[in-house]
């Protein structure tokens, strides 16, 4: 497996790229793609694992740095 690491933020790839699928498809439900145009949708479905994968990745790297941030402002208030 590859590991990708951005400031502590750790996501590795699968190997099995069906995983990857199930992943991606967890992701388009998650955000509403899957309601988007059938186009739209058959043409993000046909994208290469290795596509889907950054987008899954960047994804997840936005919703920790997102954490980070809350984290970071809480602390702040806590210890003014």
């Amino acid at each position: 497996m590859s590991e990708h690491q951005e400031d502590g933020f750790n996501l590795q790839r699968p190997d099995d790229n069906l995983v990857i699928e199930e992943m991606f498809g967890a992701l388009m439900r998650k955000r509403g793609w899957t309601i988007l145009p059938d186009q739209a949708v058959n043409q993000m479905l046909s994208y290469p694992p290795e596509k889907k994968w950054t987008l899954i990745y960047q994804d997840r790297l936005v919703e920790w740095l997102g954490q980070q941030r809350s984290l970071a402002r809480q602390r702040m208030e806590d210890n003014p």
